[in-house]
């Protein structure tokens, strides 16, 4: 049978542990994008693959909160489901009790946990994550993960201090965020699947001059030790690159220098810098 997972969300205890709305989206949302990341990890780094869906089964309200969600597994994916949820949950276990993950670290994955419970300036206490195994044939007990401030001071000694450089990456442009913030994500062709990023207000026309485009973007690259790709960048300027269709082809620079050579016909000019060369 399907395993699924409940989550309570433990609000301030000057809101009587109730959650205010705001806090209730984000923190769904947050476990939503921890459980994905999960995939991408069991899917070796896969940057293109149809994610888990999932259904809410039950739903209380009696402080804490509290969801039940359930992988939908209609193409017979049941058993890869309950492998989500188990090393999701297992490994949220490990970080809090031995600062220890369960597979290889991935800094959106491990950022992506960082979003689920309390924050800076979050009205929320912690989040428990209950997973839930059937098995016709014997009990399971449910298994308790909790993500509150002790989690979250484990997982900083897993992600370790900044190390901080300067450089330029390049990539396609794209998920910009201006509401009280000013962020990107910028894909590049090889190395990380998506790179974060924050720019100041005077660069916004060039952000948004290189959205859904190629650009290369200077700035502070910010890396982990255990990583040899920048995980975010702090950027200073950009450059917005032409598109496919703005290049010109070789009809285009066909004559475009017809006094190169001078008097020395083209064959033999190029004939002569081969020779040279070689």
């Amino acid at each position: 049978m399907a395993a699924t997972i409940t989550i309570q969300i433990v609000g301030a205890e000057s809101d009587n542990r109730d959650v205010r709305f705001s806090e209730l989206i984000t923190q769904l949302e947050a476990v939503k994008l921890a459980l994905k990341e999960t995939e991408v990890c069991l899917q070796d780094g896969a940057k293109t693959f149809t994610a888990l869906d999932y259904r809410v089964i039950d739903l209380t309200h009696s402080s804490p909160s509290q969801f039940e969600l359930q992988p939908i597994t209609e193409k017979g994916n049941r058993d890869y489901a309950n492998r989500v949820l188990k090393t999701f949950t297992t490994e949220l276990r490990r970080i809090r009790n031995h600062s220890r993950l369960v597979a290889r670290p991935e800094i959106n994955r491990l950022i992506a946990y960082d979003e689920i419970g309390p924050r800076k300036k979050s009205r929320v206490d912690e989040v428990r994550i209950t997973l839930r195994e059937r098995d016709v044939n014997r009990p399971i007990a449910p298994r308790k993960a909790t993500v509150d401030k002790k989690f979250k001071e484990k997982l900083e000694i897993i992600l370790g201090p900044d190390e901080i450089t300067y450089g330029a990456i390049s990539g396609r442009l794209e998920y910009v965020n201006v509401h009280n913030t000013r962020n990107f994500r910028l894909y590049p062709l090889i190395g990380p699947r998506w790179i974060r990023g924050r720019f100041t207000e005077d660069l916004l026309p060039e952000i948004r001059k290189g959205l859904d485009r190629r650009v290369t973007i200077f700035g502070k690259l910010l890396f982990k030790s255990w990583d040899k790709h920048p995980y975010a960048i702090v950027a200073q300027t950009i450059d917005v690159h032409e598109s496919d269709n703005e290049l010109p082809t070789f009809n285009d620079v066909k004559g475009i220098a017809p006094d190169l050579t001078g008097s020395v016909r083209s064959s033999d000019w190029v004939r002569k810098i081969r020779d040279e060369e070689w």
